[in-house]
């Protein structure tokens, strides 16, 4: 859907998943978001570096993690449930008026 709408998707590799992304998460949900942090904020940077404007951190741990260490890759990030909290906001208020 993304390449169908213009967009270039560039995602993580395996390693990247099994070595950073999924112990962070498990950091996050066992109390240790700065050190789940330091994992999310190393895929981010390699996101980035192989031409990833933007990332979406589609998993709800991710932003915490960035947030836990005020990692400044966080401006470059999508937060998925804060996106969708406002759309939620924006529907329910055109709906309401």
């Amino acid at each position: 859907e993304l390449v169908r709408r213009g967009f270039n998707p560039v995602l993580p590799s395996d390693d990247e998943l099994r070595e950073l992304i999924t112990p962070a998460i498990n950091q996050v949900k066992a109390g240790r978001a700065a050190e789940g942090g330091q994992q999310v904020e190393r895929a981010v940077q390699a996101l980035l570096d192989r031409g990833a404007q933007v990332v979406v951190l589609a998993c709800t741990e991710t932003p915490l993690a960035l947030d836990a260490i005020a990692s400044p890759l966080r401006e470059r990030c999508v937060d998925t449930n804060a996106a969708l909290a406002q759309a939620c906001v924006a529907w329910w208020a055109g709906r309401a008026g």
